[in-house]
């Protein structure tokens, strides 16, 4: 009696991790946007990636690297809910050279061709801002979603503008969301 029930158990285990959804994360330089942030650095660090010598001045749940992201010189900021096991759920990338408005305009425009050559589907220019000479693009990828866009470092420097992108995993962002709104 004992071993069938055993056989029914274990039948009945092996079904259910048969039928499990897998969920799918959102790939960033290669490998799946999850795990802790630990996990996350040894990642990037087998890419040659450094631990950022700012980290100390970084804000609870981000941390700093630096190294080449297509190409070029780049810093990658990770970002983790402490709260959730240091799980991670979105990076930043910015490019460390400063460009024109002009030529920050062409970089956009260079990644976002690389972007639908790399996923098959052209980013979605979501938001403009003359003003402020700003302009965002979007992609929905399975797992979550890209953003890249430029921005104006200082003021008064019109060769201030960096090339950023965002990956965000759709899952881990979700628990990331909800565990910060627990509070409200």
């Amino acid at each position: 009696m004992k071993r069938l029930l055993l056989t029914i158990y274990c039948l009945l285990s092996l079904g259910c991790g048969l039928f499990a959804e897998e969920v799918e994360h959102i790939k960033f330089m290669g490998f799946p946007l999850t795990g802790s942030i630990d996990e996350v650095q040894a990642r990037l660090m087998r890419k040659d990636f450094k631990v950022g010598a700012m980290n100390k001045t970084m804000a609870v749940g981000s941390r700093l690297f630096k190294g080449f992201f297509t190409g070029k010189e780049a810093s990658v900021i990770v970002y983790y809910n402490k709260s959730l096991g240091n799980q991670v759920y979105s990076t930043r990338v910015f490019f460390d050279k400063h460009f024109s408005y002009e030529a920050s305009k062409m970089a956009v425009e260079d990644m976002v061709d690389r972007l639908e050559a790399r996923y098959g589907t052209r980013p979605e220019r979501v938001f403009a801002d003359d003003v402020d000479q700003y302009e965002k693009h979007t992609l929905s990828v399975y797992g979550g979603w890209i953003y890249v866009w430029t921005q104006k470092q200082r003021e008064w420097d019109e060769n201030s503008y960096l090339l950023l992108l965002e990956y965000h995993d759709a899952e881990n962002e979700l628990q990331n969301y909800r565990l910060e709104n627990e509070d409200l």
